[in-house]
């Protein structure tokens, strides 16, 4: 990155990596990232990596990195619940969204980009995960909340309004431990 673009990575970068390989599944990957990172691991790189093994049910990863997480932070005992939100920023207007969020404007657009999105994806061979939704429900309402959520809500709304080829910056306001 540093090489390529001119961008020094920040904890942030970093971050980013450890969720990216954490929720794809590659723990292993994810915690060898961490130990190689030259900078000191923060709490929400950790946080993340333990949502990543709480997800995954390794529960030997979980319980070295709660105790690091606890170390860090050791008012963090417990989840945080906190309702999640995702936003982008499309012109000069930052749009935000949660999940199940039926309030924007583009809602329509926005649900029906989600569902032709879901069609593509399943004639592909995606099956949606809902083994991390907590909540007792059947199957198809874990299904429509995993489809729901603000992240890809976000992605479908910037797939209507963005020119084709640029870049889609989801941002979120996400810690959970």
């Amino acid at each position: 990155m540093e090489k390529t673009y001119g961008i020094v990575p920040r904890e942030e970068h970093y971050n980013c990596i450890i969720g990216l390989l954490g929720w794809a599944g590659r723990l292993k990957e994810a915690e060898a990232f961490i130990n190689g990172m030259p900078v000191e691991q923060n709490a929400f790189g950790w946080c993340s990596f333990l949502g990543a093994c709480n997800v995954h049910g390794n529960e030997r990863s979980h319980k070295s990195v709660a105790e690091k997480l606890i170390k860090l932070e050791p008012e963090n005992t417990r989840a945080i619940k906190l309702p999640f939100y995702s936003w982008v920023d499309v012109g000069n207007k930052t749009h935000i969204f949660g999940a199940e969020d039926w309030s924007h404007p583009f809602r329509k657009d926005i649900y029906e980009k989600l569902d032709s999105l879901l069609m593509q994806k399943k004639k592909a061979g995606y099956v949606p995960c809902t083994d991390s939704v907590a909540v007792d429900m059947n199957d198809s309402e874990k299904e429509k909340l995993v489809h729901h959520h603000s992240k890809r809500i976000v992605i479908a709304f910037a797939l209507i309004l963005l020119p084709y080829g640029k870049p889609i910056i989801v941002k979120k306001n996400f810690k959970v431990c």
